[in-house]
């Protein structure tokens, strides 16, 4: 494993953030050898640019990764410390949170035709952590599909260290290349991927974050910090502007989508609850609005249609379950 070697390091601070600047450079070889079993070519210098900045009153740390990779056939990972030792940890799917067992990174190889060697990472849609309530350690990155929290490590003369690894970067030339010792086994065709070295200028955001009491605290962060945020000037004094009329909110559940209605009869809205407990949504809607329960391909399920009276409302959502709701006007139906 190659690390970065820090070269220097600086600071700015203003009134509503704190930023630490670091230049960085890791030394990587330019390619793998002809016969796939080490690498070659002089050491590389590649520098980054590390951005870790802390907002005033934002629980995250956040991180932003900058640099321009001009090697090949290597992979790029972001490790964080962890709080304590674990046997799982924690990664997000589209709908759900998911505890997984803590492996190595790479089981054993497989000697028998037909099997693949278990993999301890896995794909997540933002983040990874480890820990319970309080305690958690939490790494939010989103667009890096794989994170992996890695078995203690001893290393000689260190002490050892407990972390998690978030995959940020895979440079590769094959879709798939027969000669894998990690599997005996096909996946796929023999096909060259140049553009899959992922040559050029690189970017990338997350943050960590701990104190995260409920699973539903943690998936609501994670939601929070895939979604851009937005800005609006106030003048000075004000403390924000009142709803508009019309205006939907959820809140008690993640908040999937909210879109036209394919019939064009209202708006969509789905929410999800991601964590094996029972939870309660409450909706805010236009008063009069009338909310359909539907499936997943917007058609009724036969429930019956609610009428927002007061424009609050309460839903109850199961373990791992969802809630689609077509919302309309009451001259619509």
């Amino acid at each position: 494993m190659i690390t970065p070697r820090l070269v220097a390091s600086r600071t700015r601070t203003s009134a509503v953030r704190t930023v630490l600047e670091l230049d960085a450079v890791l030394d990587l070889p330019a390619e793998i050898a002809p016969d796939r079993r080490s690498r070659r070519g002089r050491a590389t210098a590649v520098p980054v640019l590390i951005e870790v900045t802390r907002w005033h009153g934002d629980p995250l740390l956040r991180r932003h990764v900058t640099f321009d990779n001009t090697v090949r056939d290597h992979r790029l990972r972001f490790h964080a410390p962890t709080a304590r030792a674990a046997g799982t940890w924690t990664g997000d799917g589209q709908w759900c949170l998911i505890e997984r067992p803590v492996r190595p990174d790479l089981g054993p190889l497989p000697t028998d035709r037909g099997h693949e060697a278990v993999c301890g990472s896995a794909p997540v849609q933002s983040l990874g952590a480890v820990g319970r309530g309080t305690d958690r350690t939490a790494v939010f990155a989103p667009a890096s599909p794989r994170c992996v929290r890695l078995p203690t490590l001893r290393r000689p003369r260190e002490r050892s260290r407990k972390e998690i690894a978030v995959t940020l970067l895979r440079s590769v030339g094959w879709l798939f290349r027969s000669d894998l010792r990690s599997r005996t086994t096909g996946a796929g065709p023999m096909l060259a991927t140049p553009e899959a070295q992922c040559q050029g200028p690189q970017t990338f955001d997350l943050a960590l974050g701990n104190a995260t009491a409920t699973d539903a605290d943690l998936a609501r962060r994670a939601a929070a910090f895939r979604t851009a945020p937005r800005a609006r000037q106030l003048r000075p004094g004000t403390t924000g502007e009142p709803s508009p009329p019309g205006t939907i909110s959820a809140d008690g559940a993640l908040l999937t989508a909210l879109k036209p209605a394919e019939n064009r009869g209202g708006v969509i809205l789905r929410l999800g609850n991601p964590t094996p407990a029972a939870c309660e949504a409450r909706l805010t809607t236009p008063t009069g609005a009338l909310l359909l329960p539907v499936r997943l391909d917007e058609q009724p399920t036969g429930q019956q249609v609610v009428l927002q009276v007061a424009g609050e409302s309460t839903w109850q959502l199961a373990p791992f379950d969802t809630l689609t709701l077509r919302i309309s006007r009451r001259d619509r139906g």
